[in-house]
């Protein structure tokens, strides 16, 4: 199993965007939201085919293991 990173950067800075992400939440769609949810759920379990109506991602990413490490291309 891979193993977690800890990651860099502040606390301030971790704070900062949680409360970013938590108003994109609020204004978020709830039917798009479980769609897109869905999709990548279908991206992830061998159902590429059905998650590419719904998505535009990297071929790599249709991938059902967690550890894959399509993302270090991306310099992530």
């Amino acid at each position: 199993m891979a193993q977690l990173r800890i990651p860099k950067g502040s606390q301030a800075k971790a704070n900062y965007h949680l409360g970013q992400l938590r108003r994109m939440f609020a204004r978020a769609n709830d039917y798009a939201f479980l769609q897109m949810v869905w999709a990548v759920d279908a991206l992830q379990d061998d159902r590429a085919d059905i998650a590419a109506g719904y998505l535009r991602y990297p071929k790599e990413a249709a991938q059902s293991t967690l550890t894959e490490s399509w993302p270090r291309k991306f310099g992530q």
